[in-house]
């Protein structure tokens, strides 16, 4: 275990991973339900424990941290409110999306001074709360995420929006109060687009909805829809009408669970997205795409003009 600005977090490196292939990070935040920080923390351990057996399939380096919860109080780091981003809020619960970065950036220290090569953006990955966090991380920081996959995410998501049919959004559910609460307007919507992101939920999945702690009440979300996997969905059709970069799938028979399927299906997700970016670093491939697409088009005119000659001879 290492701690970094109070907040407890483990990392493990797969025995599969070689110091000579790019390493991936993937910020693993699905932990239980505690104020206590130090149940919370033994939670938070459990995580990462379950993930070992798919850091060693997937070979992606797993982190996750103990982030905290005082919902007596109203502050809920891990889902990322509105207390969290405002500055009266007592240092331990404000933002943990920082203090979380600097875990990142030690933790990429620390690979590269044992040897390996971590890449320069990380993979997010949550359900629940978890799901909370890697939809709202991702939205605060998209510049420093490769790929993000978020499960039922409370039952609605945060949106880049100020106002939605009339509605406005504030922090959680929007940006309308970003500049009240952070001091600067949000600007990464453009960067944010360019995010792939896999949001998925169970199709019963219906009563586990994030509301009435603080702002938004029930009463709110309801403009997303009345249930959260319609909710989820009507807000991911939306973001993909907007030309951003999503994926949803809708687990049919589904409750609230996080299960080796769903797990498979975030890695594979992943993947996907790896397998993509590795194809486009390629040294040269621009060079090759103009040679192949030049090639094409020249045997598509020659083609062309033969035909256009045979024609010729025929008449």
């Amino acid at each position: 275990m290492s701690t970094t600005d109070g907040y407890n977090w483990w990392s493990y490196v797969p025995t599969t991973l070689s110091k000579s292939d790019t390493a991936y990070i993937l910020l693993e935040m699905s932990h239980g339900q505690s104020e206590n920080y130090a149940t919370l923390t033994n939670y938070a351990k459990q995580n990462i424990e379950n993930w070992i057996s798919y850091a060693e399939l997937s070979e992606y380096i797993i982190l996750t941290a103990a982030v905290p919860r005082n919902f007596s109080a109203g502050n809920y780091p891990q889902g990322i409110n509105m207390h969290s981003l405002n500055s009266s809020t007592p240092e331990f619960y404000y933002r943990p999306d920082l203090k979380v970065n600097n875990i990142i950036s030690e933790l990429k220290s620390n690979l590269t001074d044992a040897g390996y090569n971590p890449f320069n953006k990380i993979l997010v990955a949550g359900f629940s709360a978890g799901g909370m966090w890697t939809n709202r991380y991702t939205l605060l920081h998209p510049e420093g995420v490769l790929a993000a996959a978020m499960g039922q995410a409370g039952g609605w998501l945060a949106m880049p929006l100020s106002e939605y049919n009339g509605s406005v959004l504030n922090w959680p559910m929007g940006i309308d109060n970003f500049y009240d609460l952070t001091g600067a307007n949000y600007t990464k919507i453009d960067i944010l687009k360019g995010v792939p992101q896999f949001i998925y939920i169970g199709e019963l999945d219906t009563s586990n909805t994030y509301c009435n702690e603080c702002y938004p009440y029930c009463d709110n979300i309801t403009i997303w829809g009345a249930t959260d996997p319609e909710r989820i969905e009507n807000q991911y059709t939306y973001l993909a009408e907007n030309d951003f970069n999503v994926q949803f799938k809708l687990y049919e028979g589904y409750g609230h669970t996080y299960n080796y399927i769903i797990k498979s299906d975030v890695l594979d997700f992943f993947d996907s997205i790896i397998r993509s970016a590795e194809d486009t670093s390629i040294p040269g491939f621009e060079f090759i795409m103009f040679v192949l697409i030049s090639s094409i088009s020249l045997i598509a005119l020659i083609m062309y003009k033969k035909d256009v000659l045979i024609l010729q001879n025929i008449n």
